[in-house]
């Protein structure tokens, strides 16, 4: 029964734990997109470096950056004449 119960607040704390993980994510996310909008041919390189920055402080590493994010950099990028459209 103490085993079980163990079990179960371990189980538990994981589950927290990913949704916290989650809602992070979700949350640098939201706040990069709304800040890359505010960019300029200027600023735009300072905003990615920081959010990548922050990222991989936050998660370890760049390999599971979400491809909505490569790809809102990438556009933006383009957009802002940083960048040609054969570069992506």
């Amino acid at each position: 029964m103490a085993f079980l119960t163990a079990k179960k607040v371990a189980l538990t704390y994981l589950l927290e734990e990913r949704r916290r993980i989650v809602v992070k994510r979700d949350s640098l996310i939201k706040a990069f997109k709304e800040e890359v909008k505010r960019t300029n041919s200027m600023t735009f390189p300072t905003c990615v470096d920081s959010f990548t920055n922050l990222w991989q402080y936050e998660f370890d590493s760049l390999e599971d950056l979400p491809p909505e994010v490569e790809k809102l950099i990438a556009y933006r990028a383009i957009e802002l004449g940083l960048m040609d459209e054969d570069g992506f």
